[in-house]
């Protein structure tokens, strides 16, 4: 992950820190919040989003999910994406790099996905900055080993890199405020303990036998 750092240009630039708007990344979901199940052997297909980025040169992240119900297969940059767009939308022509470490596909996990502005640190003479606002950083895809079963789609190690790189001559990186993973298939319902539900059965009885009891006996009609 950050030996990628080595490739790119060692120029010092202006000092660019981290603002203050929150900054997001997650598993974009379908409205129902979660990716519904797909037919075993099919291909399912996320999209990982941020919101908030602010001078963004890199980025890096790895993803777990439950093996046994979804097997990782790759993550993908291209159009689309926004390290890929940025180089290409201000003509930048050291371009750009995207790595993936690994795919551990008996671990669930695809390690280490990251995506550089090649020699960033020269944007900064030429004018231009990192990237600063909402888009996709890459697609992430698996292939389905359950249609019905549940697997969370973990995001972690997620770390965001910005212009103070060279001001601080070590890499000038961080996680974002907010990481929300993604669900495949709905969460199951937590199972309620068996002695919740004798409680409940109980305490049931005890009251239709107390309610039963006050009309039969405290409401009873008096005889004259």
């Amino acid at each position: 992950m950050l030996t990628l750092m080595l490739i790119i240009g060692m120029t010092m630039v202006g000092i660019h820190v981290k603002a203050e708007p929150t900054t997001r990344v997650y598993v974009k979901m379908p409205p129902e919040g979660y990716t519904l199940g797909a037919p075993v052997g099919s291909y399912v297909t996320v999209e990982i989003w941020i919101e908030g980025a602010v001078d963004m040169v890199q980025w890096s992240l790895s993803v777990e999910v439950d093996p046994t119900v979804l097997e990782p297969v790759a993550a993908k940059d291209g159009s689309g994406t926004v390290i890929y767009d940025y180089v290409d939308e201000i003509w930048w022509g050291p371009g750009q790099v995207f790595v993936v470490s690994a795919v551990d596909k008996p671990g669930g996990k695809i390690i280490d996905v990251s995506h550089v502005i090649n020699a960033w640190a020269d944007l900064y003479p030429e004018g231009y900055t990192g990237f600063s606002g909402n888009r996709t950083l890459c697609l992430l895809r698996f292939k389905s080993l359950s249609e019905t079963a549940y697997s969370p789609m973990h995001l972690y190690d997620v770390l965001l890199f910005d212009g103070l790189y060279w001001e601080t001559v070590t890499p000038h990186y961080f996680p974002p405020d907010i990481v929300e993973d993604g669900h495949y298939n709905q969460l199951p319902a937590p199972a309620i303990p068996p002695y919740v539900v004798a409680t409940a059965v109980g305490t049931g009885i005890i009251i239709v036998v107390a309610i039963v009891t006050y009309f039969f006996w405290v409401r009873k009609p008096k005889s004259s």
